[in-house]
C-alpha cells in the first residue's frame, strides 16, 4: 500500500515563518509537488504551547501535515535569561524546562497523530549585536568591544546551542518509543568567513568565537531571506530529500 503523499506544516515561533518561506523555496526548484502550510506566532514559546496543547495536533489534524517542521524553545531560553533575570543560572536549568514542555506538546502530537513525522534544526547562532549594545562615543568603547568579541560571543553561543542535547535527547526518546521525531543540527551554517584570515574555518565546521555572518542575519536573532534559504537548502539536503525520495520510490507522485 503506497504512504500518503507527503504535507509539510512549519509551526512554532518567528523561525517559522522564514523556514516555510525557504522551504517553499528549494521545493519550487525542485519542482515538487508538495503542499507546505505555515502555523504559529511571532514570540511564542515551548511553555505557551504546553499550556494549549491541542494547538499542534489541530493544525495537523486541519492541514493532514504528514511531516511537521517544528520550531519552539529560542524565546523560552531568551525569557529565561532577561525576561526572568536568571543570568547566572546555567543553560541546562533552562533547557530542562524546555525540554518537560516540548515533551507535554509532542506527546499530546503523537496521541492522536501517531505516524506523523517531527523534524527540528534547533536554531542558528546568533548575529552581531555589536553596533546596538555598545556606542563608540562612549568611555571605554574599545574594552567593551573587546570584552563582547572574546567573553559576549562564546558565552552567548554555548547558552544558545546548549539546546542541542535537548533536540538529541528528544531524538532518542520518541525514536524509543516508536515515533518518528529527527534532529538535524545545522548550527554554524550561517557563521560563513568573517574575515580573509579565516578562510580554513569553513573546513573545521562552527566556531564559538563567531557570530552568524551578517550577510545571512535580519537582526541579531533572525536570518533573513538568504539566511533562511541556505539553512533550509542544508535541513532540505540533510532531511527533507530523504523523505521525499522514498516517496517517490514508493510510488507517490510528487514532480510537477
Amino acid at each position: 500500500m503506497p504512504k500518503p503523499n507527503p504535507i509539510i506544516l512549519c509551526f512554532g515561533d518567528s523561525w517559522t515563518y522564514g523556514n516555510y518561506q525557504g522551504l517553499q523555496q528549494h521545493l519550487q526548484k525542485k519542482q515538487l509537488k508538495v503542499p507546505i502550510h505555515r502555523g504559529g506566532q511571532y514570540g511564542t514559546t515551548a511553555r505557551q504551547y504546553a499550556n494549549h496543547q491541542e494547538e499542534l495536533p489541530r493544525w495537523v489534524s486541519q492541514t493532514r501535515a504528514t511531516h511537521v517542521l517544528l520550531s519552539l524553545g529560542g524565546n523560552d531560553l531568551k525569557n529565561f535569561y532577561f525576561r526572568e533575570g536568571r543570568y547566572t543560572s546555567l543553560p541546562s536549568t533552562a533547557t530542562t524546562l524546555i525540554k518537560k514542555d516540548l515533551n507535554t506538546i509532542l506527546d499530546a502530537l503523537y496521541l492522536q497523530h501517531p505516524n506523523v513525522k517531527v523534524v527540528m534544526y534547533g536554531y542558528d547562532f546568533l548575529g552581531s549585536a555589536e553596533e546596538f549594545i555598545i556606542n563608540d562615543k562612549a568611555p571605554r568603547s574599545g574594552l567593551y568591544r573587546t570584552l563582547y568579541r572574546w567573553i559576549g560571543i562564546p558565552i552567548t553561543n554555548m547558552v544558545a546551542s546548549s539546546l542541542s542535547k535537548t533536540l538529541s535527547s528528544l531524538e532518542k526518546e520518541y525514536t524509543q518509543k516508536g515515533h518518528h521525531f529527527t534532529y538535524v543540527p545545522l548550527w554554524g551554517t550561517l557563521q560563513h568567513v568573517i574575515e580573509e584570515e579565516e578562510e580554513d574555518d569553513k573546513k573545521r565546521g562552527y566556531s564559538y568565537w563567531k557570530h552568524s555572518a551578517t550577510e545571512y542575519m535580519q537582526d541579531p536573532i533572525h536570518a533573513n531571506s538568504k539566511g533562511f534559504s541556505v539553512l533550509m537548502g542544508k535541513l532540505y539536503k540533510e532531511y527533507f530529500v530523504r523523505e521525499l525520495e522514498t516517496q517517490q520510490q514508493d510510488g507517490g507522485e510528487l514532480k510537477t
